[in-house]
């Protein structure tokens, strides 16, 4: 049972409005001088030896707005006694990229990657199914594949059947409801592990997602990535790696309106992030990211549309076995000009009464 508490405060040269778009994750903060806070709840109970239920429920309250609560997560695992199958079933974090895996509370950043905002709007990629993953070689954990079938509809799944209502690129999305097994949203993922030398571990994976956009009757979202993760850790007995360096690459193509649709289109975006983290000092961490995000399509001057870039560094320090302070530099680059440029500073408190991280769970 795992219960975390994160505070965020700052201060922007944009205002409200701008700071909004610029910060599009529902996690993340987004507003002048007001405090967000966030309590996320992780229970995890192991049923048989081979069968675990686990969920996460996250509470959001924000300075002059309504409180709400999620359940980000809430499936059964079923692992096979060689570790090499793993079923799931129920509502869970799709399986692409690292990013969209990693539970808010763990990440080492203040805020959520700009691509991926874009891609999978304000909460993470997210839906109700089941997936399998298969490791050939689950002792030495060198590589595996998952494949996940989930709905392709709702708030967390913005890329696709998403919220009627909502717009993407300029096109206003209908009521649309799958009309079978192809019009679900699938998920695969390729990922490889091998240790270069001692200390040193590398891993490297590839994903693909389609599923059916709102769009129109019959058009559809594929989105692929590839990411790199370079860990380093001179002392095998140490609790945390020296270095920690990932990179992740995201391409999305969006066709929009069917072909009897004078306003039909593919929209494209693309984007990357790159993160390093470091050992300081004992109990200090710093980090670093430079990220970017770019569309084609779509309506003119959308805020959406715009080249993005984003450079960020922090310094994380530990107060105790389980609490811990960030505090955070962001300079945002566009090219759209209601939105220019903007520096900002974030301060966040993290009180959690486990150690580690849930990324491990999936």
């Amino acid at each position: 049972m795992n219960l975390t508490y994160i505070g965020t405060v700052g201060v922007s040269s944009a205002g409200e409005d701008i700071l909004g778009t610029l910060h599009g994750g529902e996690h993340e903060p987004n507003r002048n001088g007001l405090p967000l806070h966030l309590l996320t709840l992780a229970p995890g109970f192991r049923i048989t030896p081979g069968l675990t239920a686990v969920a996460s429920i996250m509470a959001r309250s924000g300075s002059g707005e309504p409180s709400a609560a999620e359940v980000e997560e809430a499936y059964l695992a079923a692992e096979a006694d060689d570790r090499r199958l793993r079923i799931r079933v129920g509502r869970f974090f799709t399986p692409f990229g690292r990013v969209n895996l990693q539970h808010f509370e763990d990440g080492d950043f203040v805020d959520k990657p700009v691509i991926h905002a874009r891609l999978f709007g304000p909460e993470q990629l997210s839906g109700f199914g089941a997936s399998a993953a298969w490791n050939p070689a689950a002792a030495g954990r060198r590589g595996s594949v998952v494949l996940s079938v989930q709905d392709p509809g709702g708030e967390t799944a913005h890329s696709f059947l998403s919220t009627p209502g909502e717009e993407i690129a300029g096109h206003e999305l209908a009521a649309r409801t799958p009309r079978g097994l192809s019009e679900l949203l699938y998920t695969v993922r390729w990922q490889s592990a091998g240790q270069a030398d001692a200390g040193k571990d590398i891993q490297f994976g590839f994903s693909a997602s389609r599923g059916p956009n709102a769009s129109g009757r019959d058009t559809f979202t594929e989105i692929v990535g590839a990411d790199l993760a370079v860990s380093w850790n001179p002392d095998a007995a140490g609790r945390e790696n020296a270095l920690n360096w990932r990179s992740e690459v995201l391409h999305r193509r969006y066709t929009a309106g069917d072909p009897d649709d004078p306003a039909r289109e593919i929209v494209r975006d693309r984007g990357f992030v790159t993160e390093a983290v470091c050992n300081a000092a004992p109990g200090m961490r710093l980090g670093a990211r430079l990220e970017a995000a770019a569309g084609s399509g779509g309506s003119a001057g959308d805020p959406e549309r715009a080249k993005r870039w984003r450079l960020s560094g922090n310094l994380t320090r530990a107060l105790g076995k389980f609490t811990s302070v960030r505090l955070q530099f962001n300079r945002d680059v566009t090219d759209h000009p209601s939105l220019g440029s903007a520096n900002s500073v974030w301060f966040q408190l993290k009180v959690s009464t486990e150690r580690g991280s849930h990324e491990s769970r999936h």
